[in-house]
């Protein structure tokens, strides 16, 4: 005899926040962010957290500080509630009360030219160099994120350098060209990916093919 299985219903708050979610075509990968979150407050608050107010909005963050929650985990807190008050109870009020928490944020460690030389120079395999050639640019392109000041100034100039470089050399163009160098910080896949790719043009006025 099969056993019939009860499946709980989803509340109508629960559903109208996942609807919300919906229309704005969040990620499935956000509405669990934000389902787990909600959750959060709503199983520290006791009750359904439409009903909470702007004191326990505040208590709850002290709360969660004073527990030793990680800066990012209170963001990602901050911002499932912010969504939730602001679209799912239509209480801006309660958002404006949750405050993002600053942490600081630490800058890898960059190679020396010398070290990737020897990194690169370490294998033969033409696949191999590829594969570390873009692992280094991934971290340079973490670093470039939040230093674009301090990083885009070199990439244009080493960008530059190189052109420059190369053409002077006789075995390839023996001539000074122009430059323009337009920078993209985005690539084809909308990943943080900061290069500058030349554009020569020749002394004469004749834009290089």
């Amino acid at each position: 005899m099969n056993e019939l299985i009860q499946i709980d219903p989803i509340s109508p708050l629960r559903q109208r926040l996942i609807d919300e979610m919906t229309m704005r075509r969040c990620s499935k990968e956000t509405q669990r962010n934000y389902l787990r979150e909600v959750g959060r407050f709503a199983t520290w608050l006791r009750r359904s957290p439409h009903t909470a107010s702007a004191e326990n909005v505040r208590q709850f963050q002290i709360e969660q500080q004073q527990a030793g929650v990680p800066a990012p985990t209170m963001n990602s807190i901050v911002g499932a509630l912010r969504f939730f008050f602001t679209h799912t109870l239509d209480r801006p009020d309660l958002a404006r009360k949750l405050i993002r928490t600053k942490h600081a944020r630490k800058i890898p460690v960059v190679l020396t030219m010398a070290d990737v030389k020897r990194l690169l120079d370490a294998t033969r395999s033409l696949k191999h160099q590829a594969a570390l050639s873009v692992a280094y640019g991934a971290e340079v392109a973490a670093i470039a994120y939040y230093n674009k000041p301090l990083v885009y100034d070199p990439l244009f100039k080493a960008a530059a350098d190189t052109m420059l470089t190369i053409a002077a050399d006789p075995r390839h163009l023996g001539a000074r060209i122009g430059i323009t160098a337009v920078l993209h910080t985005w690539g084809s896949a909308l990943t943080h990916q900061p290069h500058a790719p030349p554009r020569p043009a020749l002394s004469s006025g004749m834009q290089a093919p």
